[in-house]
């Protein structure tokens, strides 16, 4: 347990993946091992991370901030003080680490104005978007084949720089929706492909980007093949952005713009 007063105390140090992994502890330490296999999801569903902030007074250790912003690390998993897993139910998927990497594309890009995401989910990942894209004096498109949004994330939307739309992103000419076609050729896009397939996803919609435009596919390294999906990309003429801090900082979101 902590300490008195709240801090926690400095223990043993927690072992972070079921596969061969160090200890993680340091200041230097890695961030936590993910690989293409169903181990690496096994260990996030489990109750191996013992850094919830509601919890704050229990925790071993401080946590280095790699772990700590970790998807790998469910139960630190917050955003806008949400609690991004509870028992049995995903809010959302979204790391901290995974918002900084959007936060970091929006500041490296002053272009991106607009965005279009394909997956909605709960909604809390589309407030941060849709937030963003406001202040830029853009729009959120946000799809899904059924809104999930909660009472909150809706007390919290902006209808005017906000839209979400009920579709099925695949149906239409060319398995392709007409409204999300007509969204992400906007100029100016920051497209997030984070639906039920989202190779083909990346594969259809990315071609209609403009050239100012850049997107993202969630869940790499997990629901994604590295190998496949860059054999995929290549001949519509996409290359990785920004790779090397997207790893140093262990998100699951890759960026991909044209070359």
């Amino acid at each position: 347990g902590g300490a008195a007063g709240g801090e926690p105390m400095a223990t043993s140090v927690m072992e972070v993946d079921v596969l061969d992994a160090p200890g993680l502890g340091g200041d230097a330490a890695p961030c936590w091992p993910k690989r293409h296999t169903d181990l690496s999801r096994t260990n996030r569903l489990g109750n191996d991370c013992p850094f919830a902030p509601a919890a704050y007074g229990s925790w071993p250790r401080m946590p280095t901030l790699c772990e700590y912003t970790s998807l790998e690390c469910r139960q630190a998993n917050h955003l806008y003080g949400v609690p991004g897993y509870t028992v049995g139910l995903s809010l959302f998927g979204f790391s901290r680490a995974d918002v900084t990497f959007l936060d970091f594309l929006l500041a490296a890009r002053p272009a991106l104005r607009h965005a279009t995401e394909v997956g909605t989910g709960g909604g809390l990942v589309s407030l941060f978007l849709g937030t963003a894209i406001a202040i830029r004096g853009g729009q959120l498109h946000t799809y899904d084949v059924r809104d999930c949004r909660g009472e909150g994330v809706l007390r919290a939307w902006l209808p005017n720089s906000m839209r979400f739309q009920a579709v099925n992103v695949f149906e239409g000419p060319g398995h392709m929706h007409p409204q999300v076609t007509a969204s992400v050729r906007r100029p100016g896009q920051l497209a997030v492909f984070d639906g039920g397939d989202k190779m083909l996803e990346a594969v259809l919609f990315g071609p209609e980007l403009s050239h100012d435009s850049i997107f993202v596919v969630h869940d790499w390294e997990d629901e994604t093949f590295e190998a496949g999906f860059l054999d995929e990309l290549a001949p519509l003429g996409f290359g990785p952005a920004y790779e090397a801090f997207a790893q140093h900082i262990g998100t699951h979101l890759r960026a991909y713009a044209r070359e």
